[in-house]
C-alpha cells in the first residue's frame, strides 16, 4: 500500500472514531409547538443502512412514511411511500437496502404526502 492510500485509510479511520462516515446522511426533525406537541428525531442513511431513532415524543410515538430523495414535491410525485413505521419513544430501528429516502416524521398516525404534510381526505 502507497503512502497516500495509507494516509487515505488513517484519515477514514480517524474519522469513523470521531462519529463521522462519508458517505452518511443524516436527518433530524424536530416538533415544538406552543400546545405542548414535542417530537425529536432523528435518522441516518449510511451506505445502504438506515437507523431511525425516536429521541423524544409527546405522543409517545414517532410516525414515519419514508419517500425516495427525489420525491418531494406533493404535486409532481405520486409515487407510494417506500415505507412507514411506528417507533415508540426511545425505540431505534436498522433497515437495509433502502437507498436515498427523505423521512416523514409525525406524532400521529395521519397519512403524509412526499412533502410532508397532511395528505387530505
Amino acid at each position: 500500500m502507497n503512502a497516500i492510500a495509507q494516509l487515505f485509510a488513517l484519515a477514514q479511520f480517524l474519522l469513523t472514531l470521531a462519529g463521522c462516515s462519508p458517505g452518511a446522511t443524516e436527518f433530524s426533525n424536530k416538533i415544538l409547538s406552543t400546545q405542548g406537541a414535542t417530537l425529536y428525531s432523528t435518522a441516518a442513511d449510511n451506505e445502504g443502512e438506515a437507523k431511525f431513532v425516536c429521541r423524544e415524543s409527546s405522543s409517545g410515538q414517532c410516525h414515519y412514511t419514508l419517500y425516495a430523495s427525489a420525491c418531494t414535491d406533493a404535486e409532481a410525485c405520486k409515487e407510494k411511500p417506500l415505507q412507514t413505521f411506528v417507533l415508540q419513544r426511545g425505540e431505534s430501528k436498522a433497515l437495509r437496502g433502502i437507498a436515498k429516502f427523505h423521512p416523514c416524521v409525525a406524532l400521529d398516525a395521519k397519512p403524509v404526502g412526499p412533502d410532508c404534510r397532511e395528505l387530505m381526505p
